[in-house]
Parts: structure tokens; C-alpha cells; sequence
């Protein structure tokens, strides 16, 4: 385990904030590419671009919330620290490569007493499909109407021409979400202390690109040396 001081951790956390898309081309990043066909560069409006500027530069407590299932977000990172990640639904390829990465570290995050937490908008019942399917040991949790992704401004309507395309490729979001189907959260990932302070967010407005969880252990690690 590496050591690192609390004012490393810091500059290593503001530079991956400020510039999300630059990282090492670690297994997820290989992936994502591969399904990509080589690249994941694609066009962001502005408006995105700068929704997710806001939402990478949280600082402070994650917000208080409490799941539809009676779950306390805060007793996820009571003994430890949390890797908070969102992703779109059980339909995108990209979002099942993330889970498929957190799962392939899952055991080491375990060791560094940290809890692993991805949360979709998908209902209930899809959500123990997506976790059975890809045998996930991780908690996944259903965000009954985008709630936990509002409070964290990731939650974004989606545009007629988006919402059309998503239809011809047999997307039903508002069948999948139990809603009007039009809204879906940027893919944000978030490492949060025991004390509930987030102290690394990376959010990407294009949902091609995903924090490398290779780099979010090495933050959960940095903490467990400075405590």
C-alpha cells in the first residue's frame, strides 16, 4: 500500500475532477474503448458539459437520503468508505462493463473496508436481474425517480431526437424506470469517507467514459493510509 499525504490526495483528487477525461488506459477505459469500436470521443452540448462541471466539483457531505426501500445512503459508509457509482440501466453495454470491472475488484475494496454502491434508476426487480445475471457481490439499489441523482445534479432529461433513437433500439426507459422514461443520470462515480465527506467525484457527461475503478481503489487506499 502506498503512502500519501493529505495534500497529495488532494491535487490527485482536483486533477482528476477538473480533467475527468484524462486518465491511464486502465481495463475499464480498454474496454469501453473495444466496445466503442476504437474510439469514445462524441459530441456533448454545452449544456451537458457544463451540468457535469457542476456535479464533478461537489464538496461536503453527500446529502442526506434514504432509498424507496428503506435504505439510509449514510449507513452505507458508516464503517468505512464508499464508492458511490451510477449507471444508466441494465440496457447499456457501457454501464454493465463498469459493473463487470467493480466486480473484478470487488474483493480488494472489501479488504480496504470500503462498501461498493451502484445505483440506477431501473425499478427493483431489474435491478436483482442485472445483479444475478452478472453475479454481482456488490449492493446495487434502485433511485426510485432519479431522487439520489437530483440531489447530486446528475439527473438530466433526455431530448425528443435522444428518446426517439433509444425507442428504435428497443429502449423503454419509462418501462424499465416506472416513469415517464424521459430523464437518465450522468454515469458519476463519487468515494466518500466514513464521515460521509466526498473526497474524489468524477462525472463525465459522456456516458462512453467511466472513472477507472483502478484509480477510485487507489483513493479508497489513499484514505485508509491517512486515517
Amino acid at each position: 500500500m502506498f503512502r500519501i499525504s493529505k495534500t497529495h490526495l488532494f491535487l490527485f483528487i482536483v486533477s482528476l475532477v477538473a480533467i475527468p477525461s484524462v486518465q491511464a488506459a486502465g481495463p475499464l477505459q480498454k474496454a469501453l474503448e473495444e466496445k466503442a469500436g476504437g474510439s469514445t470521443e462524441m459530441s456533448i452540448s454545452n449544456e451537458l458539459e457544463q451540468m457535469a462541471h457542476k456535479a464533478a466539483s461537489f464538496q461536503g457531505k453527500l446529502p442526506d437520503h434514504t432509498f424507496s426501500s428503506g435504505e439510509k445512503l449514510k449507513d452505507f459508509y458508516t464503517d468505512g468508505p464508499l464508492v458511490l457509482t451510477f449507471y444508466r440501466g441494465h440496457w447499456c453495454p457501457y454501464c454493465t462493463l463498469e459493473l463487470k470491472e467493480y466486480e473484478n475488484l470487488h474483493a480488494k475494496f472489501t479488504e480496504l473496508g470500503a462498501t461498493v454502491l451502484a445505483v440506477t434508476p431501473d425499478l427493483p426487480m431489474q435491478v436483482k436481474k442485472t445483479k444475478v445475471k452478472y453475479n454481482l457481490s456488490f449492493s446495487l439499489i434502485s433511485d426510485k425517480d432519479h431522487a439520489l441523482a437530483k440531489k447530486l445534479g446528475l439527473a438530466f432529461k433526455l431530448d425528443d431526437k435522444t428518446l426517439k433513437l433509444y425507442k428504435s433500439y428497443g429502449i423503454d426507459l419509462a418501462g424499465s424506470q416506472g416513469n415517464k422514461g424521459d430523464t437518465l443520470p450522468l454515469p458519476g462515480t463519487y468515494v466518500v469517507d466514513k464521515d460521509g465527506v466526498v473526497v474524489y467525484a468524477f462525472v463525465d457527461p459522456n456516458y462512453k467514459k467511466r472513472a477507472e475503478p483502478v484509480e477510485v481503489l487507489e483513493v479508497v487506499e489513499g484514505i485508509q493510509v491517512k486515517e
